[in-house]
């Protein structure tokens, strides 16, 4: 076996047993029927046997990367090759594009932005930061017509030339699906820490309807902040405060030249999260720093029956 079908095997294992003892414990709701040895995708909730680890089937399981592994993520959930191969191409990619926009924009060393150069002619080059925030323009062999670039270089080196207009290329980045990428991240990570425990609640249901329809509008996208927050909170916390009480995933997004915190606010049973999101918006207009109070959750949620109880008591509390 190969270091990724051993992963498969390891995570299909984890979250297929954790299945079963929901069941077998009355935990899981009665209209989730399953046998053992079943594994439910998390994003479309279809269900699978160990069988669909095989690469070769039209709709195996595949290794999820929360975060991307472009931005530093790991593998760890499964999700049917349908989910993972659909989202990496229409969705997550946003969120890689957009931040390498942000370290453009924030003049770090080493980022670079695309776009055309004209002086008389126009010609393809880039323009990328160097040390101290100083940028540098470089003309690209490659993807210009030799005549025209031969050009303009000479135009350049004329004496008393005229500064270059500079034009970026017009950003890919749909705003709506960079947003969806990070609601898809921070609910993976949410699944990967408590299992099935409470992934089937109807307010999760908006979420999953979300990321498989994202031309839709169905959960709030304005759910996620973008830091300071304190990397010693990255993990899956709960907010436990009055009237905001939610779940509150934190999680680390790095390119090669940055690392930056987001965090993303998800329902608890039962809860108002756009009046979670609505307050927490309001507090950080007010101030960029403020206190909530918070609790994370370190027990074993996948096999220990008193851990999750506990977790389940403290959700209907609040019903």
């Amino acid at each position: 076996m190969s270091k990724g079908d051993n992963k498969r095997e390891f995570l299909f294992d984890k979250f297929s047993e954790n299945l079963l003892f929901l069941k077998e414990n009355g935990i899981l709701p009665k209209e989730i029927e399953i046998d053992k040895g079943d594994y439910i995708c998390p994003i479309c909730l279809d269900k699978f046997t160990k069988e669909h680890l095989n690469q070769e089937l039209e709709n195996p399981l595949s290794l999820e990367d929360a975060p991307p592994k472009s931005l530093g993520g790991s593998q760890i959930v499964l999700t049917c090759e349908r989910c993972n191969n659909g989202m990496g191409r229409d969705i997550d990619w946003h969120l890689t594009e957009r931040l390498k926009e942000m370290d453009f924009h924030n003049r770090i060393s080493g980022a670079e932005m695309k776009g055309k150069f004209t002086l008389n002619v126009t010609v393809n080059g880039k323009i990328v930061v160097e040390d101290n925030g100083v940028t540098k323009a470089h003309l690209s062999e490659k993807n210009n017509n030799p005549e025209v670039l031969e050009k303009y270089i000479n135009i350049i080196k004329g004496k008393g030339t005229k500064e270059p207009y500079w034009e970026p290329n017009p950003t890919r980045v749909d705003s709506k699906k960079l947003q969806i990428a990070l609601i898809k991240n921070a609910y993976l990570l949410m699944f990967e820490r408590f299992g099935y425990a409470f992934l089937f609640d109807k307010e999760y249901d908006r979420i999953r309807e979300q990321l498989l329809k994202p031309e839709a509008d169905i959960y709030p996208l304005d759910c996620w902040f973008h830091g300071p927050f304190p990397e010693e909170r990255i993990g899956v916390p709960f907010i436990t405060e009055k009237n905001i009480e939610s779940i509150f995933a934190l999680f680390k997004l790095s390119t090669k030249l940055s690392k930056r915190i987001f965090g993303v606010v998800l329902p608890l049973s039962g809860s108002k999260i756009e009046r979670t999101i609505s307050e927490l918006k309001n507090r950080f207009e007010k101030q960029k720093e403020f206190s909530v109070e918070m609790m994370s959750f370190t027990d074993n949620y996948l096999t220990s029956l008193e851990s999750v109880n506990l977790l389940i008591k403290y959700m209907n509390k609040r019903k």
